[in-house]
């Protein structure tokens, strides 16, 4: 008979959302098991980042929060981790509906 494992929490998938989350659960002193097929994902496929939005006050605070939240993470992580920090921007189908430009980039830049 095969002894099981134990862990007080099981992350399934080990891409960037997991694998936050099981570090996350780690530093509070929990024992996490992460299972992942090993297998190139979406994390692996794609580009994650990070926008600053400012359709409202709350939602800018929050683009703001992550934002520093990992910048902060990013002094911590292995040289060869692909982390870097860098602006995007992003344009609607029909730019003349969006006042971007004019309202946004005051409030955006900034932030990187």
């Amino acid at each position: 008979m095969t002894q099981g494992l134990a862990a007080d929490v099981i992350v399934v998938g080990a891409g960037i959302i997991g694998a936050a989350c099981a570090q996350a659960l780690a530093r509070r002193g929990l024992d996490v098991l992460v299972l992942d097929a090993g297998l190139p994902g979406a994390t692996a496929a794609g580009m994650g980042h990070l926008l600053v939005l400012d359709d409202n006050p709350a939602e800018l605070a929050l683009s703001q929060y992550s934002l520093q939240r990992w910048r902060d993470i990013a002094r911590n992580l292995p040289e060869g981790c692909a982390y870097r920090s860098n602006g995007t921007p992003g344009w609607p189908p029909t730019l003349k509906k969006w006042p971007w430009p004019n309202t946004s980039m005051p409030t955006c830049a900034p932030m990187g």
